[in-house]
């Protein structure tokens, strides 16, 4: 068994379902968190990519374009996953597994950027608007390298 770090994150604040861009008092709220993350990935994992992973809907892309251009200093890869798009609940524990040993393998922590509801789902517990937490999984090498080969991820 191997104990994997990654990290579990909302999307910030947005102006309404009509228009889903981060607002101003989200982007303030993002600024404050993404220092403290920034300042807690230079201390924990130093020399690792932050690999962003992030849902399809706008509110989750603009956060974590913005998360981009804040995190001045830290190497960054995005990609976006339809399965984190809100109430969609795929947030699962294989689903997590995947990522988190598709990143370790390729030396990047994981950052899943998603939606209320599907963290609720998944976490048990609701995180506000731009909140992240740092969570760890247990992984099977053995068992994740023979269902690699089941099924890719979509990166």
């Amino acid at each position: 068994m191997k104990k994997i770090e990654y990290y579990l994150m909302r999307h910030a604040n947005y102006y309404d379902i009509e228009n889903q861009f981060v607002s101003y008092w989200g982007m303030l709220a993002l600024k404050k968190s993404v220092d403290k993350l920034k300042s807690e990935l230079e201390d924990k994992f130093p020399n690792k990519k932050l690999r962003i992973i992030h849902s399809i809907l706008p509110r989750a892309k603009h956060t974590a374009l913005l998360m981009g251009d804040m995190l001045i200093g830290v190497r960054l890869f995005f990609r976006s996953d339809p399965r984190l798009n809100s109430n969609k609940f795929l947030i699962s524990r294989e689903y997590v597994e995947k990522l988190v040993s598709s990143c370790d393998e390729d030396e990047e922590i994981c950052l899943i950027l998603s939606h209320k509801p599907d963290i609720k789902y998944f976490y048990k517990k609701d995180l506000e608007p731009s909140q992240y937490v740092c969570v760890d999984i247990e992984i099977d090498e053995s068992q994740n390298k023979n269902e690699q080969e089941e099924e890719e991820l979509p990166f």
